[in-house]
């Protein structure tokens, strides 16, 4: 199902001159039996659970200049043919009492009897879906089926990454058993060729643009018929090829597990196939569970509700948000500086400076809102703490700091963290005789630049204390970015350096390899500097102790301990700590060894699934060969007995053409035979056909 906004039309002044010729016997619905529907159906706000979608959120939208907004309509997801009877008229927005009527109508004029599940595709039915059944219930008059309504929900795949996250395994078709490989986006094809005539029946009357758009959609049916046969055979040919890859890849996956695993994790599948129908949550199974921390964006939500009277002022909280936002914004400019090298080229430099002409802009915007939350002569610590090392740096008005230039790296520290970084460079940039300092070595007016000291004696202890909470969400947030680069980094490893033997195949892991370190490092130079902000803001001990300082050695994984714990040498590995830093502080080594042991299982899961819904599709494809055939056959007999009747009526006209036609359908079976038994005799179906064996 899908709506089109294209198809509109202008208001007409002589309505009742002008009625369509169908009248409800082609695509488009009856008007009249639908507009009672409409006048009487209530449309009721839905609070929304996922974001903010404009089909939703601009339902209710109407043009005073329109008659008709646009059309919605039903297709069959795997040939791409309009469903009859079920297209119909907007008057406002894509309204889901709309998206009801033309639901009810496919059911009940193209569904065949008996046949059940029935799987629907919307691009927003995480929403449609909630109360789909409610609404049938309350409207029977019209919305009236011949059985029980019983759906299986889907969101296309191109849609679906517009949805959060939780929406992905929960109504993906790539975890739908009986999918295949239906992709359900066909329907924008569709409106793509009938958007063609949209701009012609904008001015049409309304009986005209029915008639009009019946017989472009009856077209359109008929195009996808006379092309199913080859269409058919070119899928074969590709199911056929990727079955025996999918097979191949959960093989890789699959020999690398023990049997103990392999028995947890079909159980959990069978699990969530058969409890999907009644909580579709069942399916989050398909992504890594991960017990997640409170992020920035929590806790500044929790902050700003706390604002207000005295202390701390309204708004401290966003404020200091883009001060870090700003600083995180430095080091990845920093990193950008550190990756041109000694020799940049002219367009390089151009892109650098363009970077730091925003940062600038972004930096005094900052500097002029902390007056209102930061003294007006806030100064630099007078002593900086003999362990905590600076770098020197002038600032505007020609003062030396020690420690408030936020340089996250020491230039002692590991390769791995600071790459080929000139500091002899930065120390000459920071000269004021060298010209104006570079963006990402500015100053930024935090409370943790001050220090406890300083902001306890300026009053300033109650915003220091709002950041250092802050900082909190940004640890965890950058954990958890870690978390993922780091599981990906080990799944790569695990399934392509390891088994790739050609140079090409090499080089291309590796290249992905690469991208996903230099992630990795990024996040891993944000987190140092948002410790050592949480430091210098008089974090306590045990916090300190929680988010402890991140090693070069913390980022390599140890994929034995997953793999094969019994293997030799890997008796005494064990996680970093930031893998378990969200468990409890009793929890066992199995139970940390799991946390990473979820990347391993989501992966098994999505390529088991991969596997079967070609298993699927290559069966599928199979079996409407043969349902093509016969429905060329059953129209053929449909008109041969028509032609016979016509021809004992004397009616010699009708008789030749309803023999035509005839003809006509038996050559499309004889050809599509020909063609099918070719192709299936070329393409067998292969050893690798499995589905959840």
């Amino acid at each position: 199902m899908d709506g089109n906004f294209k198809a509109e039309q202008t208001r007409c002044k002589y309505l009742d001159d002008d009625l369509p010729l169908t009248q409800g016997s082609l695509f488009l619905c009856k008007d009249m039996q639908y507009n009672q529907y409409i006048a009487g159906a209530v449309e009721r706000p839905q609070k929304p659970t996922c974001h903010d979608h404009k089909a939703q959120s601009q339902a209710n939208t109407q043009a005073k200049h329109l008659a008709i907004t646009g059309i919605v309509a039903v297709a069959c997801a795997q040939h791409g043919c309009f469903c009859p009877g079920s297209c119909a008229n907007l008057q406002k927005g894509e309204r889901q009492i709309n998206m009801d009527y033309i639901l009810a109508q496919a059911l009940n004029l193209t569904k065949i009897p008996g046949v059940t599940p029935t799987m629907v595709l919307y691009d927003i039915i995480c929403q449609y879906g909630v109360h789909v059944a409610k609404r049938f219930l309350e409207n029977t008059q019209y919305l009236g089926l011949s059985s029980a309504l019983n759906l299986i929900m889907g969101i296309g795949l191109f849609h679906v990454h517009g949805h959060q996250d939780a929406c992905g395994p929960r109504y993906s078709l790539n975890y739908m058993i009986g999918a295949g490989q239906v992709d359900g986006e066909v329907i924008e094809t569709l409106w793509a060729r009938l958007n063609e005539i949209a701009v012609s029946c904008r001015p049409m009357g309304h009986g005209h643009r029915t008639g009009t758009l019946d017989f472009h959609i009856l077209n359109s049916n008929w195009q996808k018929t006379i092309g199913m046969v080859s269409s058919l055979c070119r899928k074969l040919k590709r199911a056929y090829k990727h079955v025996r890859l999918s097979a191949e890849a959960f093989a890789d996956l699959n020999s690398v597990t023990t049997e103990t695993q392999v028995h947890n994790w079909r159980k959990m599948e069978k699990a969530a196939a058969e409890n999907r129908r009644d909580d579709v949550s069942a399916m989050d199974v398909y992504v890594p569970i991960m017990k997640k921390a409170p992020t920035q964006s929590e806790i500044q939500h929790n902050l700003s509700r706390k604002e207000g009277g005295v202390s701390p002022i309204k708004g401290s909280a966003s404020w200091l948000a883009s001060g870090i936002a700003i600083q995180e914004a430095q080091v990845e400019l920093a990193a950008a500086v550190r990756k041109m090298g000694r020799r940049p080229t002219v367009e390089q430099l151009n892109q650098i400076e363009e970077r730091r002409r925003r940062l600038d802009g972004r930096i005094n915007t900052f500097e002029r809102l902390a007056a209102r939350y930061l003294v007006q002569d806030a100064s630099l610590p007078n002593a900086e703490p003999a362990d905590d090392p600076g770098i020197a740096i002038v600032h505007a008005d020609g003062a030396t700091g020690e420690d408030e230039y936020e340089i996250v790296f020491d230039e002692d520290e590991d390769a791995l963290w600071e790459d080929d970084f000139d500091y002899d460079a930065v120390q000459d940039q920071a000269n004021p005789d060298n010209g104006p300092i570079d963006a990402e070595k500015r100053h930024i007016s935090l409370p943790t630049t001050l220090g406890l000291r300083q902001c306890a004696h300026r009053g300033l202890k109650e915003i220091l204390e709002e950041e250092v909470s802050l900082r909190i969400g940004q640890a965890n947030d950058l954990l958890q970015q870690i978390h993922i680069v780091l599981g990906h980094k080990s799944f790569l490893y695990r399934t392509e350096i390891r088994h790739n033997k050609s140079q090409s195949k090499k080089t291309w892991s590796w290249s992905w390899v690469g991208h996903v370190e230099a992630t990795v490092q990024k996040n891993s130079r944000l987190y140092k500097q948002c410790r050592k902000a949480m430091g210098q803001g008089g974090a306590s001990e045990d916090l300190l102790a929680k988010y402890k300082d991140l090693k070069p050695e913390d980022l390599k994984i140890q994929t034995g301990v997953v793999d094969d714990p019994a293997a030799r040498g890997t008796r005494q590995n064990t996680l970093a700590w930031f893998w378990t830093v969200n468990l409890a502080a009793n929890a066992d080594e199995k139970e940390k060894n799991d946390y990473l042991d979820d990347f391993y299982w989501v992966h098994w899961l999505c390529a088991r699934a991969m596997r079967a819904r070609w298993a699927e599709e290559f069966t599928l494809l199979i079996h409407e060969m043969d349902w093509v055939v016969r429905f060329f056959h059953q129209r053929e007999t449909v008109w041969r007995t028509q032609a016979d009747t016509a021809l004992a009526a004397n009616l010699s006209g009708h008789s030749c053409y309803a023999a035509r036609q005839s003809h006509m359908w038996k050559m499309f079976a004889d050809r599509a035979d020909a063609q099918f038994v070719e192709t299936r005799s070329a393409y067998p179906p292969p050893l690798e056909l499995h589905y959840y064996s």
